[in-house]
């Protein structure tokens, strides 16, 4: 067994801005749910880490206090610097193999490799980094919020994306539903086929936010169900609790759209007045 500080430790802590918990199979119980790799909802970040990393909370929000459940999927060759944390890091290697290595540079020499079964941990404050062999699935639990300090602040991504960040709109909901109805704005459902199908608004349309990813962006596909660019309407984006609204409203914005990201989730929109459509099309 190597012997390092909390032994077969991952590198990889996350801050995140916001959670979506994914769709679970099904209620086991009451108090219970169940996962199958097909429900797992992925989503691209968070702005912590380096572009390429996708999270899928499974349980909690890490961003508050209390216990947290996620899964982040990495890339073949992803590298995390070194960097520390408040608390203690849990990790499983749910797929893959994670290298982890101890201390404030990046020496792959110093590394250990480890495979899909393995579990460890590292004390708060140890300094650790990571990198990913083959795509590499982890799990992370403990007790909210987490947080990451880069021993680097130079390898910290979040400085340069917070220049342009995408913020939740402060046009009032009756404004939204006035654009909408006046054919000014069109509302963009983000959330999974699945939840979709649950329930949709009426005169909304579906543009799942796992569909906007950089491996899947189809700029055809957008072509086709969004109104043409020249056309100047809103793009009204909501999802469940605004997580996925924002980041599909980044994709959009940078592909020419006028997007907006609303907060209140399909369940607030529909409380608001917003109308429930009878039968889900796409």
């Amino acid at each position: 067994m190597p012997n390092f500080p909390c032994i077969a430790a991952t590198a990889l802590a996350i801050a995140f801005t916001a959670a979506t918990t994914a769709n679970p199979l099904r209620e086991m119980s009451a108090g219970a749910t169940a996962f199958t790799p097909e429900t797992i909802e992925w989503t691209s970040g968070p702005p912590s880490l380096p572009d390429g990393a996708s999270t899928a909370v499974l349980e909690g929000d890490p961003t508050s206090e209390g216990r947290f459940v996620f899964w982040v999927k990495l890339p073949d060759g992803y590298r995390i610097a070194p960097h520390t944390h408040p608390t203690s890091e849990r990790v499983n290697v749910i797929a893959g193999m994670l290298h982890c290595g101890a201390g404030e540079t990046f020496a792959r020499q110093a590394a250990h490799a480890l495979p899909a079964g393995s579990y460890g941990c590292w004390r708060p404050g140890a300094a650790h980094f990571s990198w990913a062999e083959g795509e590499t699935i982890l799990q992370f639990q403990g007790e909210g919020p987490w947080v990451i300090n880069y021993v680097d602040p130079a390898d910290d991504p979040r400085p340069v994306r917070a220049r342009n960040v995408i913020t939740f709109t402060e046009d009032p909901l009756e404004v939204v539903r006035a654009c909408v109805a006046q054919s000014r704005a069109l509302l963009v459902d983000v959330r999974s086929i699945e939840e979709w199908n649950q329930g949709r608004l009426e005169g909304s349309i579906s543009l799942p936010a796992t569909s906007l990813h950089k491996s899947s962006l189809d700029g055809d596909r957008l072509a086709e169900v969004l109104p043409a660019k020249e056309e100047e309407r809103i793009l009204y984006t909501f999802c469940v609790v605004g997580m996925r609204a924002k980041q599909a409203a980044k994709v959009l914005q940078e592909q020419g759209y006028r997007v907006r990201a609303v907060k209140p989730g399909y369940n607030e929109l529909i409380e608001a007045g917003f109308k429930k459509a009878d039968e889900p099309t796409r």
